[in-house]
């Protein structure tokens, strides 16, 4: 039986008040106070998704993984974590902006996105899903099982460009 733990870390500051008290909520619930085994079942961990800021201050490395070279935005994202590892992920209108291009508005060459949920530790661990299809208009599903480690500290869900290796496009609050 696999056994998860989620924690949240110290240093996260949050964008969405939202999702903020639903991933404090989560943190409680999947992480009790007495040494008995976290439930295995219902919600692990629900965030809100961001696009890559375009302020360059907010430009950063995320458990060692770069951002898009561009600025991304969305008009809605979600992202939820299961007990049973089921990770769903779901973004709408991820497009390019803030370039004054005619890349703004678009996918440019992203194609496809995968979920990569990032656990802090002694050492980060990701674990990605496979890719899936980035429509013209910036829309993607993902619903996948993922193998998270025995603790996963301050998880965080990025949103890769074109494949597990590319960079975070949108985030879970940060």
């Amino acid at each position: 039986m696999r056994r998860t733990r989620l924690l949240l870390g110290a240093g996260i500051v949050v964008i969405n008040v939202a999702a903020a008290t639903a991933l404090v909520a989560t943190a409680v619930s999947a992480t009790p106070a007495s040494n008995s085994e976290p439930s295995r079942q219902g919600e692990l961990f629900a965030s809100g998704l961001v696009g890559r800021p375009t302020d360059p201050t907010l430009n950063v490395t995320i458990r060692g993984v770069a951002p898009g070279a561009v600025p991304w935005v969305l008009a809605r994202g979600s992202t939820r974590l299961d007990a049973d590892g089921r990770l769903s992920v779901s973004v709408s209108g991820l497009v390019i902006t803030g370039t004054h291009t005619d890349l703004d508005g678009t996918t440019g060459p992203v194609t496809s996105v995968v979920a990569s949920i990032a656990c802090d530790g002694s050492t980060p661990t990701l674990e990605n899903t496979a890719p899936a299809p980035l429509s013209a208009q910036g829309d993607a599903s993902i619903n996948q099982e993922v193998t998270l480690p025995a603790i996963c500290e301050a998880p965080i869900v990025l949103v890769l460009a074109n494949g597990s290796s590319g960079p975070w496009i949108a985030a879970s609050g940060f």
